[in-house]
């Protein structure tokens, strides 16, 4: 009887590692695209990315996909940042509100704030989510589609 209520136990123990393991790695990878992004710039992020994606983003053209979406948001938004005079911006996360793993796919959602130089100061805004689709690959997690959600009252949208 003993023996029987081990193998269960040890099980989800197992299970529950497994699951710890896979969710430090997704967050890693996140960790990797901000840390890209903060000193790098956005052309950093692209390591993250799988080769195929999707990206929603809050200016135009709104949506990248097929080969190299992450590559063409990246540039897209290094133009759009030039153009609307938005310098050394940053994004820094918050908590995930959701992480879900299902075999070697995982859905994130987080809160981001969003912090850019902009002539007259520092401009900072709280409550940007972004929500991520990642997959796993044989090197570790990529990301496979995102999309950034503004809060209200952004300055992120079609040129200013």
């Amino acid at each position: 009887m003993k023996h029987a209520m081990i193998v269960p136990l040890l099980t989800a123990l197992s299970a529950s590692a497994a699951a710890d393991d896979n969710n430090a790695q997704i967050m890693q990878t996140l960790q990797r695209w901000v840390q890209g992004y903060n000193e790098a710039g956005p052309k950093a992020t692209t390591v993250t990315c799988a080769d195929r994606g999707a990206v929603i983003g809050a200016f135009p053209p709104y949506f990248w996909g097929g080969v190299n979406a992450c590559a063409h948001w990246a540039q897209d938004w290094e133009a759009y940042a030039k153009r609307n005079h938005l310098a050394q911006c940053r994004v820094d996360l918050g908590t995930p509100r959701h992480l879900d793993v299902s075999g070697d796919r995982a859905y994130v959602s987080l809160d981001a704030e969003l912090k850019c130089n902009e002539p007259g100061g520092m401009r900072r805004e709280p409550g940007w989510t972004w929500t991520v689709a990642l997959e796993k690959a044989k090197d570790g997690w990529r990301i496979v589609g995102y999309s950034w959600g503004s809060p209200a009252g952004s300055a992120i949208k079609a040129d200013r």
